[in-house]
């Protein structure tokens, strides 16, 4: 069995892709005879630039991780349906994952922290162009739009944490923020 997860969206310049396998029981015992084989095509999906990592989940043996580089899971999957190790039924299902990697020398979207903090602090614009200060001394705010949050954490003038969900143009957007127990619009 096999499954592709994908999104709607157009496949990025380069994103990555996690195969995932699930093996039978007795993996270790009968791979043997195939190991060589499967070794040498994913040697060459590596050559090829397509293929990064990959490798036995240990603790227990039950599957393992292939993680693929390109412009969308074609390589990733082309890889599973010839790879030995499928074709000879020790794994029993595979499926490809599209992998939102951010940080790392090869993060296909890297982000860095001071880019999203200059992005999102100390101000957001509303609807109207008016801007308001969404961190305080000691307080947590969460803004929300109808598409993104923001969560900061402040103590004094240094922010301790963020996270951004669905980060998006601020410009056209009409934002709510509120601690508790208040809440407020602007």
């Amino acid at each position: 069995m096999s499954t592709v997860e994908s999104s709607s969206a157009t496949p990025s310049a380069t994103a990555h892709y996690l195969l995932l396998y699930d093996v039978v029981d007795d993996y270790v015992a009968r791979r043997a005879i195939y190991r060589d084989a499967h070794l040498s095509h994913a040697w060459q999906a590596h050559e090829r630039g397509d293929l990064v990592l990959a490798g036995a989940l240990a603790d227990p043996v039950d599957g393992a991780v292939l993680l693929f580089r390109g412009p969308s899971p074609d390589a990733a999957v082309t890889f599973a349906n010839a790879d030995p190790y499928v074709t000879s039924g020790l794994v029993t299902r595979w499926r490809v994952r599209k992998w939102s990697t951010v940080v790392g020398v090869d993060a296909a979207t890297p982000i860095r922290p001071s880019a999203v903090a200059a992005q999102a602090f100390p101000s957001l614009p509303d609807a109207s162009g008016d801007t308001r200060q969404i961190a305080s001394s000691g307080v947590a705010r969460r803004c929300s739009s109808s598409s993104s949050i923001i969560d900061a954490w402040t103590t004094g003038s240094r922010t301790r944490s963020i996270r951004l969900d669905a980060f998006s143009s601020f410009s056209s957007m009409r934002w709510s923020c509120w601690t508790s127990p208040a809440r407020t619009t602007f």
